[in-house]
């Protein structure tokens, strides 16, 4: 085993223990209302940066039409897009942006790959990404579900996913700290309608 097998391995096993909360309940027999049990989810690979000429060398490289994750595709896109002259390159005819600036696009942005809904007669098949985000977090069903992070990076990318991670690691503080507010507010209360009801 190199070096690099020996940290990659020891990553793997340490990203395991990352849930302690859940292993906590499951030994305190305790329900985890939050869970959200999401299908398929992605694979968690130790990745290196992509060049062309060591395709081989990658997990899947024989697979073209889904090598690249659909947030990969639209980076290289844009790329391909932003540095493209239209025009004199000289004047900066040059890039999408360019375009959008000047009023010949209104915007540039990527649609979303196939339906929400599965085909019909088709049942069989496995749910698009799309489609588990739209039934396991888009759904107001899971308002109040662990939001399926890794998911979400896979079809969104890293920034979008690091964003509803920060808005509900925020959303879980406010209601925190309002929850410890009206403790506070309502103790008072308590405390009188306790006593009064001892007296009786």
């Amino acid at each position: 085993m190199t070096r690099s097998h020996f940290y990659a391995a020891a990553l793997i096993v340490n990203a395991e223990n990352l849930n302690w909360s859940e292993k906590l309940l499951q030994k305190l027999s305790i329900p985890n209302i939050l869970s959200n049990d999401v299908p398929q989810p992605p694979p968690d690979y130790y990745t290196c940066q992509f060049r062309a000429n060591k395709l081989h060398r990658f997990l899947g490289s024989n697979e073209r039409d889904n090598f690249f994750t659909p947030t990969q595709r639209h980076q290289v896109l844009y790329e391909i897009l932003s540095r493209t002259p239209y025009g004199s390159v000289k004047r900066g005819q040059v890039g999408i942006n360019r375009l959008i600036n000047d009023s010949v696009f209104s915007a540039a942005f990527p649609l979303h790959q196939g339906s929400v809904e599965p085909p019909s007669g088709h049942l069989s098949q496995l749910p698009t990404l799309r489609q588990i985000l739209f039934s396991h977090w888009a759904a107001w069903s899971c308002w109040a579900k662990y939001q399926p992070l890794d998911h979400i990076r896979e079809y969104f990318g890293e920034k979008i996913a690091l964003y509803f991670a920060w808005l509900g690691m925020k959303g879980l503080t406010v209601w925190s700290l309002k929850l410890q507010r009206l403790k506070r507010t309502k103790a008072p209360v308590l405390h009188a309608f306790v006593s009064m009801a001892s007296m009786l």
